[in-house]
């Protein structure tokens, strides 16, 4: 599963899932290349997602089908007693 947002000539690929049982065969890679496509049609020229940094199974995956870091940020937490 994922969700594709789009913004005027941008599309962003959310909440990327696949259920466990059925993981390593091939539906991530499917639905990463399709989505992108269907945001084309309908006006978008990029896309981009957001990963979590030591997610190394993800990364790998979207490098496989073209996506390459741009950037990064951080969550600055307040850890209050």
């Amino acid at each position: 599963m994922g969700r594709l947002a789009l913004v005027g000539r941008w599309a962003g690929v959310y909440r990327m899932a696949v259920r466990p049982d059925v993981r390593r065969r091939g539906h991530a890679t499917a639905s990463l290349r399709a989505l992108p496509v269907h945001a084309a049609n309908h006006g978008a020229r990029r896309t981009w997602l957001q990963v979590i940094a030591d997610n190394r199974a993800a990364r790998a995956l979207y490098e496989l089908v073209g996506f390459a870091r741009s950037s990064g940020y951080h969550y600055p937490a307040l850890i209050t007693r």
